[in-house]
């Protein structure tokens, strides 16, 4: 003797467990996707700061690290003779000042960073490196390198720089096809 009454979609009958724990299963997952997608107030003003620090901390980071390549390069470039040592030091402003430059286009590309400091401050610098400081760095290194008499067989390509021309494609079309011509034509 059945104590229940079967449960019917359309002509299917569907045992009471397998429904309780459809049921169950939709009811946990359903919440989790809903305060996934829409955030509580609370938890936007959180995001907010933290895409707010992100920004602040990247962008001190990136106007140091942009002052030193730029003082080691001017520098050395007023020196009849430079040293191995000065070498070095451009060597490494430029290697630290390149990896804030890719911080700051992975973080625009993850979107870390508040949508107004990623459009006006981020790309424009993340452009002006691939217009104008990576490729004064490219031409200044050799001819420093060369005075020294230490080979230097590194070279501006967008292949080594691909999160920066990525950042430029997306947000700054018209620069990144500048930088790709001038590439292209050999003037970095």
């Amino acid at each position: 003797m059945r104590t229940s009454c079967p449960i019917y979609f359309g002509s299917i009958e569907v045992p009471l467990p397998l429904l309780l724990a459809a049921a169950t299963l939709l009811g946990v997952i359903i919440p989790l996707i809903f305060n996934k997608v829409f955030l509580s107030r609370r938890d936007r003003n959180e995001d907010d700061q933290r895409r707010f620090e992100n920004s602040t901390k990247l962008l001190t980071e990136s106007s140091a690290h942009a002052a030193d390549l730029e003082a080691a390069i001017a520098k050395v470039l007023k020196k009849p003779t430079p040293s191995a040592d000065d070498v070095r030091a451009i060597m490494k402003a430029g290697e630290i000042y390149i990896a804030t430059q890719r911080s700051m286009a992975h973080a625009v590309l993850h979107n870390l960073l508040s949508d107004t400091s990623k459009v006006h401050d981020f790309v424009p610098r993340i452009v002006e490196a691939l217009e104008k400081s990576l490729p004064a760095y490219y031409s200044a290194l050799p001819r420093v390198c060369k005075k020294v008499g230490i080979p230097f067989e590194g070279k501006f390509t967008e292949d080594n720089y691909e999160t920066l021309f990525r950042v430029a494609e997306l947000y700054d079309h018209a620069a990144w096809t500048r930088v790709r011509a001038m590439l292209a034509s050999g003037a970095s």
